[in-house]
């Protein structure tokens, strides 16, 4: 299964793992087939599908095969999700694509998506509003944040058909995506998707720095290193002072006079309605076995999708996880199954500066997608994206 080769809904799968049990021979001989005693679900894309085996695989000693059917209303996408509860337990999650006709698989929603991206040269423009309630300190009332970024990414992607990355790939609507990992920090969790550097790959100029212009006039986004990151105002961040915010809805240019690799372009952003987090302050903690709901109000509804994200990361335990949730922002709400946050390792309750546990609540755009052209690349898109978080405790 991949990116080109993918299942249709119907289709049998096999899938190989670990940890259904023991059998009755040993595990150093290859094994007899058959179902183990264990009770099996598989879910993907959050759809329930039929299982036809669960045993040892037949070739192997000590390696499950799981065999089942792609479930018929199973979301099409390159980064289906596929986990399964043994005995009452959650696997890790994978991924795996799917298309109605078993073409290439496609993610229309998400101009980021790496299936598409390989070898591409692509430009990338995001004006970003990032508010936050954080509890910083132990004992002190949480602190209001709230800043306005400008990031742009000019990059000749490696990343190609088979890549995945936490942040990029998308999974379909309606459903979350989960990446686990030990020994790790939030940097590593994230994919190493430092901001503004969206595609992977080769850095290319697009010159010295980028001007994006709006109702409260111009600033600046300079270069820096392989991105160009622009403080365009709020609370003090990066080495800047406060200031007043710069994006309100309306629209926004992006312009840059261009690049060693990238030739002169300019880029069009219209900023919609805000979207209001109706519960973000009354979700202080989250019982990883009932569930998350997330509720919100305003925003495009038609334009925008919204996409919920939480990970926790346990410093003692070198545990991180992270989700990663699509819904229709019309519904007003989405849940998280507890599916999704088995994984997320619990909150180190009795030394909680070991632990920090975030969620975010944003807005992401996914039709009418401004795009731009210049010289020297091959695809330019420019958008806009609002995050609102929280500090949030897994149990």
């Amino acid at each position: 299964n991949s990116a080109t080769l993918t299942a249709k809904p119907g289709q049998v799968v096999t899938l190989w793992g670990t940890g259904l049990g023991p059998i009755s021979a040993p595990d150093n001989v290859p094994p007899p087939a058959g179902d183990l005693a264990v009770p099996v679900e598989i879910l993907v894309g959050g759809k329930p599908a039929a299982k036809q085996y669960s045993g040892r695989t037949p070739c192997c000693s000590g390696v499950d095969q799981i065999v089942f059917r792609v479930p018929a209303d199973a979301p099409p996408g390159c980064f289906v999700p596929v986990l399964v509860r043994a005995g009452g337990t959650y696997s890790n999650t994978v991924t795996m694509s799917i298309d109605p006709q078993g073409r290439p698989c496609s993610d229309p929603f998400n101009v980021l998506s790496p299936a598409r991206l390989g070898g591409e040269k692509q430009g990338m423009i995001l004006l970003l509003r990032l508010s936050a309630k954080a509890q910083l300190e132990a004992g002190q009332p949480p602190a209001d944040i709230v800043v306005d970024l400008g990031l742009g990414s000019f990059a000749e992607s490696a990343a190609g058909a088979a890549s995945y990355n936490p942040i990029l790939s998308l999974p379909p609507i309606g459903s979350c995506s989960v990446t686990t990992q030990s020994g790790v920090d939030l940097g590593s969790l994230l994919g190493g998707q430092l901001p503004g550097t969206f595609s992977g790959g080769r850095s290319l100029d697009a010159g010295p720095a980028l001007t994006v212009t709006g109702p409260a006039g111009s600033k600046s986004m300079p270069r820096s290193d392989s991105a160009y990151v622009g403080f365009l105002g709020g609370a003090a961040l990066l080495g800047s002072s406060a200031s007043p915010l710069f994006l309100a809805p309306g629209s926004y240019q992006v312009t840059g006079t261009g690049g060693a690799d990238v030739g002169p372009f300019s880029a069009n952003v219209t900023i919609p309605p805000p979207v209001v987090w109706t519960n973000r302050d009354q979700l202080t903690s989250v019982n990883r076995a009932q569930g998350l709901n997330v509720a919100w109000t305003g925003g495009d509804l038609t334009g925008q999708l919204a996409l919920i994200v939480g990970f926790n990361v346990d410093q003692q335990a070198q545990a991180g996880g992270l989700f990663l949730c699509l819904a229709p922002l019309e519904a007003g709400g989405f849940t998280v199954p507890a599916s999704a946050l088995a994984n997320i390792p619990p909150s180190n309750v009795g030394q909680p500066d070991q632990s920090f546990g975030f969620l975010m609540l944003g807005a992401l755009p996914h039709r009418n997608i401004s795009s731009f052209t210049a010289a020297g690349l091959d695809s330019g898109f420019a958008l806009y994206l609002s995050l609102d978080g929280t500090t949030i405790s897994f149990q």
